[in-house]
């Protein structure tokens, strides 16, 4: 039996300001690993991080924490930047990139990364990382002398990471990786598209709540103070729930208004307008007056009903 293939890991090193980006970057190279990117962690080890290739841009849906993106071309310069990018949320798209590192937050800003930077991507093994580490942090023993050797080592190391990478490419096939970014993005912008339309759908709802809540209650306050000047308090109340409420259809707004004791139902608008002349007799100051509305609602995604539901809401007031 073949054991099985442990996954492509590597290191990214900024040759301007000779600082590590990360130091276990895992390479998603599938659409299935580039589907998954960072979805399922609690957060970015340090040093850790994911390589999209090929991607022209990420976003943050689904994830729990911010991260930092790198864009990158077909030389590995830097062509974009985004810092701290917040959950839930869609980076820019920049045509041109060819691969996005998804990278701990602040670790751009750690490593000075800016946009043109040339980065070395090399195999994250023990001899690899052992060798860009040791150029990399080697102290310099007299003036001009360390400078040489750290640079001499640099490029001994970018030598044998370009050519080990390149050989990884030609064996994994990745440049021949064009159009698989249109796929997944025919694939995310659906999903992204039910996030949205239920994301409006959910807020028109709420919003509808709010004001069915603020016309109920000022259709109580109106009846309670309408002893003594209307023969009708139903319609009284009706009438002011609607005008509290004119963004909504007043006719499939449900009342049930409670005068002492005695229930009177109706709608707030149209030929079904709540109205209750006998009620007059009940109005006696002192005594509760309640007031009850419910209001349909449909939480639909993208065009389609997904759940019915009905607004209510309920206040007394003090009659005068």
């Amino acid at each position: 039996m073949q054991p099985a293939q442990k996954q492509d890991t590597f290191c990214v090193y900024n040759r301007r300001t000779e600082s590590f980006l990360g130091t276990n970057i895992t390479c998603a190279k599938t659409v299935r690993s580039r589907l998954k990117g960072l979805l399922g962690q609690v957060k970015i080890r340090v040093g850790g991080g994911v390589w999209i290739v090929p991607s022209q841009g990420v976003h943050s849906v689904g994830l729990s924490f911010p991260i930092d993106l790198v864009y990158l071309d077909k030389d590995f310069k830097v062509m974009a930047l985004c810092e701290h990018l917040e959950p839930f949320r869609i980076a820019a798209i920049h045509l041109r990139a060819v691969s996005v590192i998804q990278l701990p937050p602040h670790t751009i800003f750690m490593s000075q990364t800016v946009v043109g930077d040339a980065l070395l991507i090399c195999p994250s093994d023990d001899t690899t990382r052992t060798a860009v580490k040791t150029a990399a942090m080697q102290p310099a023993r007299k003036a001009g002398e360390g400078t040489w050797s750290l640079k001499a080592s640099i490029f001994g190391a970018i030598r044998f990471c370009l050519t080990t990478i390149h050989r990884l490419a030609r064996n994994a096939g990745l440049t021949d990786e064009s159009g698989q970014s249109a796929v997944e993005l025919a694939i995310m912008l659906p999903i992204l598209l039910l996030l949205v339309t239920g994301t409006l759908a959910f807020g028109v709802a709420l919003n509808n709540d709010l004001v069915l809540t603020n016309a109920v209650i000022g259709g109580a306050y109106a009846g309670a103070i309408s002893r003594g000047q209307t023969t009708d308090p139903c319609a009284t109340i009706a009438s002011a729930v609607a005008g509290a409420a004119a963004n909504l259809t007043t006719s499939n707004v449900a009342l049930t208004i409670t005068i002492n004791g005695t229930a009177y139902t109706g709608n707030a608008g149209g030929a079904s307008s709540a109205t209750c002349t006998a009620g007059t007799a009940n109005m006696i100051q002192g005594k509760t007056l309640t007031v009850a509305g419910t209001y349909p609602c449909t939480l639909s995604i993208a065009g389609m009903a997904a759940l019915s539901c009905n607004l209510s809401s309920t206040t007394s007031q003090v009659i005068q």
